[in-house]
């Protein structure tokens, strides 16, 4: 009671304290004010605490918003008129409608997310809730087919996203993005039948990526863009994608500039890949890679990547064209990365075309352990600089390459082209440079030139400004020269410059182990040659180059991953090579469905919890 009345004496004093006016105001409409404050507190009330969350899931958050701010003009419009003798009531209902939708269109609908907790979607339309609860939790509860529906556009996400591993089939956008801005997390979904077009504007499943996305599968996708800066699954992604796989891609690309299956633009990527076709023509400077467009300066590090994309351009200006990469300019390290795709490259006669089968142009390149093996055609009338790994290197001390192995063709049909069995053109690396490395690392590139075509090779680096080849170290080249090779560019012959080299290459779904000991290169086979035999050294001193224990990868990687189903036993064995020599991970039990994404001497890898395991195929229907 007394602080009661201490209350009732201060609020005494400070309604003695206003002007006689507004106090007269305030006492002779005392009534309709209370009646107005208390019904508004009590719908207030009521919506938030009983009705908000079904309230906010089954309306148009927006145009509720639309809704509240017109009844807000209508009302407080309509006060004035009511505010005349003998509209007593109609002053009541204007100040309470109108208190009402000022309380509603200022109130933040998405603190009401932890109270609705996962919100299910079961339809493409569904999505339009993610910009009205953009902090929410939603998962995808079925597959959805997007064929012949209008698609909403997610402008910014904070929440999470679990596709559960359901599908969302025939999604189609133009001009458009499903998600605008991703500051939150999207994971196990997949994509089929994935359509991206763009007649200028950016398109992709996620325009511009900030937070986390892993465990997305795309089956087929094709995209058709012109004149978009960055063209890819994810436009620009600033942060590490993880787990990524798309195949059955095409692309058809006219006058882009950062092109990649994966990213235009991307921050690093782990444990992805993919395959199928980039079609590109330009006639301004454009960066294509296999995976991503271009790797900026503040990527985290790249790892186990591996992609199959034909790439096939015309170019009229500059073409940065890589296997994986377009440009790089990570210091971070790129390991375990595989390239296996073909090029067409033709460059009209003022056009320059870079290529490199892992990427065509990087600096402060720290790179080990990857491989390339594709085939590339150089036509038209450009200048051409190419590597079996890199195109055009930046060097000094932040230049490395340990490890690593290209293989496959390059044939200059026409047009004047400088190739490096590793790099084709290697700059700012002096005799005095002491961090430069380019070690470890075997190549058997077969490079031809055709009646007319200008071909400048060497067996390590095309061309390098450079009197000593100190750096290169321990490499073995291959020498496989055919046509009008130019054979004073190559400084030393590949006996002299080497004598011994040990090169394991860990990539993707296959891992290779090779010995050199100043003749022929030998292939180990993986199943015998394990950490404690050692490699065939030139003397005693030399034998510090033995084989590591590495992990097995399968020989065969399925375009399209299987559902499989276990049939024998009541439980199954999954091992961690393709033998009953292998120890073992877990089990499976009979009945139980499996996901087959490779197959190797009559074991499956299929997908267990924490990774992948092998099973044997007798145990598979």
């Amino acid at each position: 009671m007394p602080f009661l009345l201490k209350l009732k004496t201060m609020c005494l004093s400070w309604y003695h304290r206003l002007p006689i006016g507004l106090r007269r105001f305030l006492h002779r409409n005392r009534y309709i004010i209370g009646f107005a404050l208390a019904l508004g507190m009590t719908v207030y009330s009521y919506v938030l605490l009983f009705t908000l969350p079904n309230f906010v899931l089954l309306i148009s958050f927006k145009a509720f918003i639309w809704l509240m701010y017109l009844l807000l003009i209508v009302f407080g419009f309509l006060i004035p008129f009511a505010c005349t003798k003998g509209k007593g009531r109609l002053r009541a209902v204007c100040v309470t409608m109108a208190a009402c939708a000022a309380l509603l269109f200022g109130y933040n609908f998405s603190t009401v997310v932890n109270r609705l907790g996962q919100i299910p979607i079961d339809s493409i339309e569904d999505f339009s809730m993610m910009n009205r609860l953009e902090s929410g939790s939603f998962v995808l509860v079925d597959d959805i087919d997007c064929k012949g529906k209008r698609v909403p556009t997610v402008h910014r996400f904070s929440g999470t996203f679990n596709g559960s591993g359901y599908t969302i089939k025939n999604l189609s956008l133009k001009d458009s993005s499903l998600f605008v801005a991703n500051y939150g997390e999207i994971s196990e979904l997949r994509l089929t039948n994935l359509v991206l077009t763009s007649t200028g504007k950016t398109t992709a499943f996620v325009a511009q990526n900030n937070g986390t996305v892993a465990n997305i599968d795309v089956d087929g996708m094709r995209v058709l863009a012109q004149k978009s800066p960055d063209v890819g699954l994810f436009a620009v992604s600033n942060s590490t994608l993880s787990e990524i796989h798309a195949y059955g891609v095409g692309f058809d690309i006219e006058s882009c500039d950062r092109v990649g299956v994966l990213a235009g633009t991307c921050a690093g990527l782990e444990n992805c890949s993919a395959s199928g076709s980039i079609s590109a023509s330009s006639d301004k400077a454009i960066t294509i890679g296999g995976l991503a467009g271009k790797i900026t300066d503040k990527a985290k590090p790249i790892s186990l990547c591996s992609a199959k994309v034909g790439l096939s351009i015309n170019a009229k200006n500059k073409a940065m064209v890589g296997g994986l990469f377009g440009s790089s300019a990570s210091k971070k390290p790129i390991v375990k990365c595989h390239s296996a795709g073909s090029a067409n490259l033709n460059g009209e006669k003022k056009a320059n075309i870079v290529f490199g089968g892992i990427c065509a142009t990087a600096s402060r390149l720290d790179m080990s352990n990857c491989m390339f093996t594709g085939e590339v055609t150089f036509g038209g009338n450009g200048a051409v600089t190419a590597g079996g790994l890199i195109g055009d290197g930046t060097g000094n001390d932040a230049f490395r390459i340990g490890s690593c192995y290209s293989a496959g063709s390059m044939n200059v049909v026409t047009g004047n082209a400088t190739i490096g069995g590793f790099v084709g053109q290697l700059v700012d690396v002096s005799e005095k440079t002491s961090g430069a490395s380019l070690q470890k690392s075997f190549t058997v590139m077969n490079v031809s030139a055709s009646d007319g075509a200008s071909c400048s090779y060497n067996a390590a680096i095309g061309s390098v400004k450079t009197d000593s080849y100190e750096f290169v170290q321990d490499c073995c080249v291959g020498d496989t020269l055919t046509g009008a090779i130019d054979q004073g560019l190559r400084s030393v012959s590949a006996s002299d410059m080497l004598t011994k080299t040990f090169c394991v290459t860990e990539l993707g779904w296959n891992h290779t182990v090779w010995s050199f000991s100043g003749g022929s290169p030998v292939l180990q086979n993986i199943d015998t040659f394990v950490s404690s035999n050692s490699i065939n050294a030139v003397s005693e001193s030399d034998k510090i180059y033995q084989c590591k224990t590495i992990s097995v990868y399968p020989s065969t990687l399925y375009d399209t991953y299987r559902e499989r189903l276990v049939v024998c036993g009541d439980s199954v064995n999954i091992r961690k090579g393709p033998g009953t020599q292998y120890d073992k991970i877990t089990t499976v039990e009979n009945g139980k469905k499996v996901t087959a994404v490779a197959d190797q001497n009559g074991w499956s890898l299929i997908k267990i919890k924490d990774g992948y395991g092998w099973i044997i195929n007798d145990y598979l229907k």
